[in-house]
């Protein structure tokens, strides 16, 4: 596994734990759906990049309540 598919990794696995652990609308989780965001961006991946920045920005307004 290289070091881009470990971060995609792990970053997914974080965004796991932080919802189920506080769920969905706990405010660090649209940050991490940027940073996974980032790093499929930066792979190479941009249908699902934007896809995923899409999914930060609905969060995000979901939690200050614009959504």
């Amino acid at each position: 596994m290289g070091q881009i598919d470990a971060a995609e990794f792990h970053t997914r696995g974080a965004i796991r734990v932080r919802s189920a652990a506080s769920g969905a609308r706990h405010p660090s989780v649209p940050g991490l759906l940027g940073n996974l965001a980032a790093i499929q961006l930066s792979s190479g991946k941009m249908d699902e990049g934007v896809d995923t920045l899409e999914r930060a920005l609905e969060a995000s307004d979901e939690i200050v309540g614009e959504g």
